[in-house]
């Protein structure tokens, strides 16, 4: 068993696993370590809450989780698939329909309306009644009179919910999060938030959540800081 930043669930079953995994990035003539031998574990269904100050790499990390950045070394597992093993083509089919995103700037297509947002990802994945579960996922973040409205016609917070619709529209396994309240003010992202972690209860997802928000750290199973590259664990929060 893992004792690395200490796995919540004992009993669970590993969806995410990096050991020693480490990121340089080339800039300017010289190398940057952004990660710098990071081990984490998170089980099925837990939820770790990432905080630290800004540049520490703790988006970097969840791009890594991911697949959408590939780290220089280490070895990472997701859903027990070692992924620095795999090409592009493979990571995207291993991300369609099990890893949901959220990110702090919305990312919809602002020449789509909001089902339309909604629904792309899984007629990318070829699920089965794409429209109609796309619509079901706008309704349970209540939106379900605003499925035709582009982005542009919504609020910042109506934004967010379409995207918290899309990344858990095909029910996934894990969903990493990337200061989702991040653009939004205290009560919308409060009320963001809660859908969120509702949405998490009702799909049994893993989640990883990157935030400078200590009530929402708080709400998670388990919070590690980023320093530096490392992560540790947060000897004042979590419980």
């Amino acid at each position: 068993m893992w004792t690395e930043n200490g796995r919540k669930h004992a009993g669970g079953h590993p969806v995410i696993e990096l050991r020693d995994v480490r990121l340089n990035l080339a800039a300017g003539g010289s190398t940057v370590k952004i990660l710098r031998g990071v081990e984490l574990c998170v089980s099925t269904g837990e939820t770790v809450a990432v905080t630290g100050p800004s540049g520490s790499g703790k988006t970097s990390l969840l791009m890594v989780i991911a697949g959408l950045e590939a780290a220089s070394s280490g070895e990472v597992r997701i859903l027990g698939r070692d992924v620095t093993r795999m090409n592009e083509d493979a990571l995207a089919r291993l991300r369609r329909g099990r890893i949901g995103i959220v990110f702090q700037g919305f990312h919809l297509v602002p020449t789509m309306t909001a089902v339309e947002n909604v629904r792309l990802p899984l007629e990318l994945a070829g699920a089965s009644h794409a429209r109609r579960k796309a619509e079901e996922s706008l309704e349970r973040v209540g939106l379900g009179e605003r499925l035709w409205h582009y982005p542009a016609q919504l609020s910042g917070g109506e934004q967010q919910r379409v995207a918290l619709a899309r990344a858990f529209a095909d029910a996934p396994e894990i969903v990493l999060a990337d200061e989702p309240t991040g653009n939004l003010d205290a009560a919308t992202g409060s009320e963001v938030m809660r859908r969120m972690f509702a949405l998490r209860r009702e799909h049994g997802a893993a989640l990883v959540l990157v935030t400078h928000d200590a009530g929402l750290a708080g709400q998670c199973d388990r919070n590690l800081v980023m320093r530096d590259g490392c992560l540790e664990p947060d000897a004042v929060g979590g419980p």
